[in-house]
């Protein structure tokens, strides 16, 4: 159960749409959504914690930009066993999705990571990291391409037009975090009628992204989220494979979306 959130945040989907005017985004500022998370292995199959992202806007001296956070915590009982504590921070521009900086400090059993990445022009990212007791390391990376931190790239996406793409269709982005950059591929799985626990049916997207293998995957799994068919293009609900069973995340509650939830059947 490592890195629950960077599960859930991981969605990846294709650059060159990315870039939007404010006002043709599927996100406006005072937007929350709240998602549980289940984890299934063997006779298990229980929700142990939650994952809030929000969405403020601010200014600065010269343009107005979003905060975007992201708060999973385990629910108390489930703190004995493996505790979880998770913050994310990310501050880009709406028009054209650009990042400016990227803060997380997660707790996650005995794993303890602290990034703290600043976007500069010419695609160069500054990046200060700390991992357990570690000091900081600092690093600093020229990006071939546009690059995202985790959270930029979660609403990044939703800016994304599905409705016209061809099922099989792969994609790929780039994101950094913990000093590296990685980059990766989704695969568009077209349309499906999809029913979330405690919130309904609904007409969704499918896509299947390619985990990153390390010490939370085993490097083969998929990590696949349902999107809402709509112009909110919410994520519904995630699933993936770890080493250990498997975490489901579902969204529950939800606030100030931009447009009506056409997508909900019933």
């Amino acid at each position: 159960m490592k890195r629950l959130l960077s599960l859930i945040v991981i969605l990846l989907l294709n650059v060159e749409s990315f870039a939007q005017k404010e006002s043709q985004q599927a996100f406006g500022p005072g937007e929350r959504l709240r998602y549980l998370l289940r984890y299934q292995w063997a006779s298990i199959n229980t929700d142990v914690g939650d994952v809030i992202f929000t969405l403020d806007q601010m200014k600065d001296s010269s343009r107005s930009f979003y905060v975007a956070r992201a708060t999973g915590k385990s629910f108390k009982f489930y703190d004995i066993f493996f505790k979880v504590r998770d913050y994310y921070e990310s501050r880009f521009y709406p028009d054209g999705m650009i990042p400016i900086y990227f803060h997380r400090d997660v707790l996650e059993g005995k794993y303890r990571m602290r990034n703290h990445i600043y976007f500069l022009k010419d695609n160069r990212i500054k990046a200060s990291y700390k991992k357990r007791e570690a000091p900081f390391r600092d690093t600093l990376h020229k990006a071939e391409t546009k690059t995202f931190d985790l959270l930029s790239l979660v609403y990044a996406i939703r800016n994304d037009d599905f409705s016209t793409k061809n099922i099989g269709e792969a994609s790929k982005a780039s994101f950094a975090i913990d000093g590296k950059i990685y980059s990766i591929r989704y695969i568009y799985n077209g349309s499906e009628v999809k029913k979330v626990s405690g919130l309904g049916i609904f007409n969704t997207y499918r896509i299947e992204v390619k985990a990153v293998s390390g010490h939370a995957f085993k490097g083969s799994e998929n990590i696949t989220i349902w999107i809402s068919a709509d112009e909110n293009k919410v994520p519904l609900q995630i699933e993936t494979p770890i080493q250990v069973g498997n975490v489901m995340a579902r969204l529950i509650e939800f606030s100030n979306l931009k447009y009506p939830l056409k997508s909900k059947i019933k």
